[in-house]
């Protein structure tokens, strides 16, 4: 998760309750976003670790 001295970022993506759901945290901060496929939460998951440098 830590990279260096840089601030803790994570993405993970987990199924709850029919949905799948992706959740970004960054330091102390988290945002759970919801989707109704796998593949659209995948696609999110892909872009989010891009743009946080997470590859």
């Amino acid at each position: 998760m830590s990279r260096g001295s840089g601030a803790e970022k994570s993405v993970t993506i987990v199924k709850q309750s029919g949905k799948w759901v992706v959740t970004v945290r960054v330091e102390t901060s988290s945002v759970h976003t919801a989707f109704s496929t796998e593949e659209e939460a995948r696609r999110f998951e892909a872009y989010q670790r891009d743009k946080l440098g997470l590859v």
